[in-house]
């Protein structure tokens, strides 16, 4: 009887650990994207749709380049991509909104005017591993582990892929030739010739805002102010940094009298209707507003005022558009790495594809043409290995009309015969700080407000900074100091 019993109980123990063991082989989760990749079948023979939120405007014929790319994802590495759009006019709104309410995607555009070290340290976006990057993305991981990809780590940890180019992100201007050469006045070179050139249009262009801008002034700070002086801007804390000096500190510009000044003379504007009254109510002012006649200028990277013009010539050929750049002989750098790149959403399934997925925009050639210049034959024309031609069709697929998808600029083919552009550029070339980079964290990170509740401060930005670099404010100093004091009660609110 003792034996019957003994066999029954280690029968019965066995059938526990085999249904223990089942369940586990069964019902377990994966610890990391790299064992859901290496353990589930469906992912390695099935197709995979990815979806991916981007920053940028959605250009005409996105649907068919993506239907092209699309085709390509399915032989290469077997997924699907799906790609959503946050216009510029909302992104600063809108960003943060993604992350709440169980919104379920794998990929998103990130820089640092989004605040990427604030959602990287509210565990908004996933780590990003050396295992997980040499196991889905290894020529990336063999590349930039030790250069590109440190200078975006945030607390040590790697949150985002970034660029690899050298890309520049100057701010140039576009105007309008008619309008100047109508009311004879020269080129502008400088703040002051173009304060001239705005005001001509102010007084004689009665339906037209010399310029229409909104929600931050960012762009008009960099163009005038900070370019002209080899200023940098590195966090919308209102940091900056010389490009010159290699040597140089942090620059905190609120405590600059040039800066206060600058501000006020903004505001001057803004009360003279050099830029709307609500202009800090308005939503971003895309470059629709300068190519429908509604602004006298556009600011923007060189890309994207390049495209502008061409678009321009061919749709509105009488606004003569011109291209300004407001200091030319100054020293420029490259975009540091961090200020454009590629995160995966924390909680993504299919995180391992979306690394894979990001691996083909910094290596593979096929992939970048077609996203950066669009359908061969439709869009652009190949001259050379190193040229192309807009064809007409690329006014519906601009060239490089998202930075996001210029991960490496070891593919990029510049315009056949595009004079202004390739004198600009040039010039930049000639004028590279080589070896200045913007995100040094370690010479600026002890020195940012430490807030714990990043959405408060964020909140901040939105109150005082934005509003106030449109000229909103006529009380710079009273406003900054607002936003010194309440930065500084958050401070203390995260204090252990």
């Amino acid at each position: 009887m003792k034996k019957t019993n003994r066999k029954m109980i280690l029968a019965f123990l066995f059938l526990i650990i085999l249904v223990l063991s089942t369940a586990y082989f069964i019902f377990r989760v994966p610890k990391t994207p790299i064992e859901l990749l290496e353990t589930n079948p469906a992912i390695n023979s099935q197709t995979v749709p990815i979806k991916m939120y981007i920053i940028g405007e959605e250009m005409e014929d996105f649907p068919l380049v993506l239907e092209e790319l699309n085709k390509l994802l399915v032989q290469k590495i077997n997924i699907t991509l799906d790609v959503t759009f946050i216009h510029p006019s909302n992104a600063i709104r809108e960003y943060r909104t993604l992350f709440k309410g169980g919104n379920d995607f794998d990929l998103i555009s990130m820089s640092y005017h989004n605040d990427y070290r604030m959602l990287a340290r509210s565990r908004t976006y996933m780590e990003i591993t050396d295992e997980m990057l040499r196991k889905t993305a290894p020529k990336t991981f063999e590349e930039f582990s030790k250069s590109v990809l440190k200078e975006t780590q945030v607390d040590g940890h790697t949150y985002m892929l970034p660029t690899a180019a050298k890309l520049y992100d100057q701010k140039v201007i576009v105007i309008r030739g008619d309008l100047r050469k109508k009311h004879n006045i020269l080129k502008p070179k400088d703040l002051k010739t173009l304060e001239s050139y705005l005001y001509t249009i102010r007084k004689h262009e009665e339906n037209i805002m010399p310029y229409s801008v909104g929600e931050s002034g960012f762009r008009l700070m960099e163009a005038v102010f900070l370019q002209p002086r080899e200023y940098a801007l590195i966090d919308n804390n209102l940091m900056a940094r010389k490009i010159s000096d290699l040597t140089s500190h942090i620059i905190n510009l609120s405590q600059l009298k040039e800066f206060k000044d600058y501000l006020s003379r903004i505001a001057k504007w803004r009360e003279d209707g050099i830029i709307p009254e609500d202009t800090a109510a308005r939503k971003y002012i895309s470059a629709e507003a300068f190519e429908e006649g509604e602004s006298a200028i556009f600011i923007g990277n060189l890309y994207e005022c390049n495209n502008l013009i061409n678009k321009v010539r061919k749709k509105a050929p009488a606004f003569q558009p011109e291209l300004i750049d407001l200091s030319p002989e100054r020293k420029v750098s490259y975009m540091p790495a961090s200020s454009v790149g590629i995160a995966v959403k924390n909680g993504s399934k299919y995180a391992a594809k979306s690394l894979m997925f990001i691996e083909l925009l910094y290596t593979d050639r096929e992939v970048f043409d077609l996203l950066n210049l669009g359908i061969e034959g439709v869009h652009y024309k190949k001259i050379g290995n190193v040229k192309y031609i807009a064809l007409d069709a690329g006014k519906r697929y601009p060239p490089y009309n998202n930075l996001y998808w210029m991960m490496t600029d070891k593919y990029i083919r510049e315009p056949y015969h595009d004079e202004e552009y390739t004198a600009v550029l040039e010039n930049w070339k000639k004028n590279t700080q080589e070896g200045y980079h913007i995100y040094s964290r370690s010479d600026y990170e002890d020195i940012l407000p430490k807030v714990s509740n990043q959405e408060d401060a964020y909140n901040l930005l939105i109150k005082y900074i934005y509003p106030i670099s449109l000229g909103a404010y006529k009380d710079v100093e009273g406003i900054l100091e607002l936003y010194k004091t309440e930065m500084k009660e958050l401070e203390l609110k995260s204090s252990p």
